[in-house]
């Protein structure tokens, strides 16, 4: 059973529908789906990204680095006072990322590109709020489903962002065994075990629902 770490999205979105967002992100950013993530080129590039639109209008967005709680490795946020949507990635995951392109770090900012892509319309809903509107909010928030909840959809997108699905299908006729498939995977798309693990698991679970993404001829 999924634990809930976020708070309800505006709506609830499949794996497959979060595939399709990921996809549109690497489109907008010149990456195709076989090609690894250029992490640390996208953060100076997404003062670039222009998708954002809340209320019809379009929103800046800017990426940024501060040193944020330990507990709080990125976050994104909306800012009244410049009316725009910020990402800021903790020093430590900057550092990780722009140095040494880590496997932590880029999943650490593929998640927070979740956040953007489908939560900012929350991000400016939450700014904008009272303290009291957001407190109701967050008491509403405790029971939800996960497929609601903006943690679960950021985490998705992360993984569908760093290793599409098309490409581990793949890679999947490729490397008959596990242990192949799982090397392959984390030195094609620069992961983590344990996030190859999970979109593995997440894949294979939902085969059928995935195939309808595969091309038709």
């Amino acid at each position: 059973m999924y634990q809930l770490h976020g708070i309800q999205a505006p709506r609830g979105m499949s794996y497959v529908t979060i595939e399709e967002h990921a996809a549109a992100f690497r489109r907008w950013a010149g990456v195709e789906l076989d090609e690894r993530l250029p992490a640390p080129q996208i953060f100076d590039d997404l003062d670039d990204y222009n998708e954002v639109r809340i209320d019809g209008l379009r929103r800046d967005v800017v990426s940024g680095v501060k040193d944020l709680s330990p507990d709080t490795q990125g976050q994104v946020f909306y800012n009244v006072e410049f009316d725009r949507i910020e990402l800021e990635l903790d020093l430590d995951i900057f550092e990780a990322l722009m140095d040494e392109d880590a496997p932590h770090a880029r999943f650490c900012f593929a998640h927070e590109l979740g956040h953007l892509v489908l939560h900012s319309t929350l991000a400016y809903t939450l700014a904008n709020a009272s303290e009291h509107e957001r407190a109701a909010l967050m008491r509403t928030s405790k029971n939800h489903q996960p497929y609601e909840d903006t943690e679960w959809q950021a985490n998705a997108f992360g993984g569908a962002l760093l290793m599409p699905f098309l490409v581990v299908h793949e890679l999947q006729a490729h490397y008959p065994t596990d242990v192949a498939l799982k090397a392959a995977m984390m030195e094609h798309f620069g992961v983590t075990p344990k996030a190859v693990d999970i979109r593995l698991k997440v894949i294979r679970e939902r085969l059928e629902k995935f195939s309808m993404l595969l091309p038709c001829c």
